[in-house]
């Protein structure tokens, strides 16, 4: 009775009727515990506003993952550079600490030989007593000694 076309239904009269289902006024029916019918009207609507809202919680979370990969290698980047950073200091203070040994060693030696300067024989070139000085300046327990 009813012939099928390929784009859409057409009736017995020869008249097309579209099969989008946006289209098509859909209905849910729920059942209670008697047997009655409960009918859900506007049912596209609400499947519409769902999906949209879907596509909508998608892209937020989609973007705020995307936000959060980003600072947290960032973070990261700071965290090894600040690492480098204390093992920089470290290095540096353990120089520091040689060096300044070092000095006390050649004022030692400096003094033990009456001022004169025989007897060392530092593994670097010899430095004016200016030098010294300015690198190091003498704490007060260091002028008692004097």
């Amino acid at each position: 009775m009813y012939n099928k076309a390929v784009n859409g239904e057409t009736t017995g009269a020869g008249r097309r009727r579209s099969t989008s289902l946006l289209q098509k006024n859909w209905q849910v029916m729920a059942f209670d515990e008697y047997g009655r019918s409960i009918r859900i009207n506007r049912f596209n609507r609400l499947l519409v506003i769902l999906v949209m809202a879907l596509l909508v919680l998608l892209l937020t979370t989609s973007l705020l993952t995307v936000l959060f990969v980003k600072e947290r290698s960032g973070r990261l980047a700071l965290q090894s550079s600040l690492t480098q950073a204390r093992e920089k200091i470290i290095s540096l203070r353990d120089e520091n600490d040689a060096l300044l040994a070092r000095l006390a060693v050649l004022t030692e030696l400096k003094a033990d030989s009456g001022g004169t300067g025989q007897g060392i024989q530092p593994d670097q070139p010899a430095r004016s007593e200016a030098d010294v000085t300015e690198s190091h300046s003498p704490s007060p327990a260091d002028e008692v000694d004097r």
